[in-house]
C-alpha cells in the first residue's frame, strides 16, 4: 500500500482480499495495514490502507473513529463513508458521527455525512445537527442535500417541523419547512423518491 505504482497497490489489495475470503490472511498483515492507516506520511497511503481494510472486512469501529479524528478532511470524509458502509446503523456509529458533527467545519465532510444519510435510515438528531450547522455561506449543493435529508425526516413525522423551525437558522431550510407543512406530506413534491 506504500508503493507509488497504483497497479501494484490494487493488485496487493486484491490478493489480500482473496486471502481474507479464504481465511488465510495473516494477523501481521492486519497490524501492518492499521499502522499504515494511522501513521503513513501521505494521505493517499493512509487512504489505501483504509480501503484495503474495508475491502477485506476488517475495518473496525476504532479504525473509523481514528479516521474521523484525523486532521485531513479527506480522511474524515472517508471515515464517514466507512462508518455508513457496513449497513449497520448501530447506536455507537450514530454517537460517533454525532460527535463529529458538533465540531466539524468542513463543507466537504458535511456533504459526505449528508449524502451517507441518504443510504441509511436517517437519524433525526444527525439531520437536525447538519441543518443547524448551515450558515448561508456554504455551497448550494450542501444546502440542498441537507434539505432533502430534512424533508425525508419530516415525511416520516411532520411533528419534527417545530424542532427544525426552532433550532435551524438557515432561511432556505426554514422556508422549505414551512412550505412542506403547508402543502402536506401527501404533496407529490414532498414524497420520497423510490
Amino acid at each position: 500500500q506504500l508503493s507509488s505504482n497504483e497497479w501494484l497497490v490494487r493488485k496487493a489489495r486484491r490478493v489480500l482480499h482473496e486471502r481474507a475470503t479464504a481465511g488465510k490472511l495473516a494477523k501481521q498483515s492486519l497490524d501492518t495495514l492499521r499502522k499504515i492507516k494511522d501513521t503513513a506520511p501521505q494521505v493517499g497511503q493512509r487512504l489505501r490502507a483504509t480501503w484495503t481494510l474495508l475491502a477485506i472486512g476488517q475495518l473496525t469501529l476504532e479504525d473509523t473513529k481514528s479516521l474521523l479524528a484525523a486532521d485531513d478532511v479527506s480522511l474524515r470524509a472517508w471515515g464517514v463513508r466507512c462508518a455508513f458502509a457496513s449497513g449497520e446503523q448501530n447506536e455507537k456509529i450514530g454517537l460517533v458521527i454525532g460527535e463529529l458533527l458538533k465540531r466539524e467545519n468542513s463543507d466537504f465532510v458535511l456533504l459526505h455525512v449528508a449524502s451517507s444519510l441518504s443510504r441509511s435510515p436517517a437519524h433525526g438528531s444527525m439531520v437536525l445537527e447538519l441543518a443547524k450547522q448551515l450558515t448561508g455561506r456554504e455551497p448550494t449543493n450542501l444546502t440542498h442535500i441537507i434539505w432533502y435529508r430534512t424533508a425525508d425526516w419530516l415525511a416520516r413525522d411532520s411533528r419534527h417541523a417545530e424542532t427544525v423551525l426552532s433550532n435551524v437558522r438557515h432561511p432556505a431550510i426554514r422556508q422549505n419547512t414551512v412550505r412542506f407543512l403547508l402543502s402536506g406530506t401527501r404533496d407529490q413534491a414532498n414524497q420520497q423518491l423510490p
